[in-house]
């Protein structure tokens, strides 16, 4: 018998090596920006999530440069490890902040290739999940597999980033802690 997978669901992950480098002043730059910029993602239906989407692009950022040029890096290996023959750039990024009760609802990023986040701050044993949802075809056979798991779930770990296609649907769990959680956000794609 030869199995064939056909709708496979690409996850990677990387933990950067400089991480401890940068967070301390993006952290306070995050919080900064709050003050100072308006509160983006209108259309979301989770209105308590501070963020930066569409109204301040960090790809444009030189406070980000150093994650930005990192994020391209890991990116355009994700695409060789994958054997694509495309390359990506950046085309958008933004910060998140989630306060205690925050969460993000299930989304896909249109009309990107690529989507990516970047943990910056969060508890790592209580901070909220990630959370991807693969294709699960209803009244299929209940398959003791892994790979078949409707939704998988990635911790939140500093320094940690997460690369996916944007058509992924994605959620964030609700943030149960005081402490805030930070992330970075980016959409990237095709090099033409």
């Amino acid at each position: 018998m030869i199995f064939e997978y056909w709708h496979p669901t690409i996850i990677s992950y990387s933990d950067n090596p400089f991480h401890k480098d940068i967070e301390k002043k993006l952290i306070e730059y995050c919080f900064q920006l709050e003050k100072e910029k308006e509160r983006g993602g209108h259309n979301w239906i989770s209105k308590g999530v501070y963020n930066t989407h569409h109204t301040h692009n960090i790809i444009n950022d030189i406070n980000f440069k150093k994650i930005n040029d990192w994020v391209m890096e890991e990116s355009n290996k994700y695409c060789k490890k994958i054997e694509s023959v495309d390359t990506v750039k950046l085309q958008n990024g933004w910060f998140n902040i989630y306060e205690k009760k925050d969460f993000q609802e299930f989304h896909t990023h249109p009309g990107s290739t690529l989507s990516a986040i970047y943990i910056l701050k969060c508890d790592e044993v209580n901070g909220a999940r990630t959370i991807f949802e693969t294709y699960s075809p209803e009244n299929f056979l209940d398959l003791k597999c892994p790979t078949n798991d409707r939704l998988i779930h990635y911790k939140s770990k500093p320094g940690r980033l997460l690369l996916f296609k944007s058509t992924l649907r994605h959620c964030v769990e609700q943030h149960q802690i005081d402490d805030s959680r930070i992330t970075i956000a980016y959409n990237l794609i095709k090099n033409s």
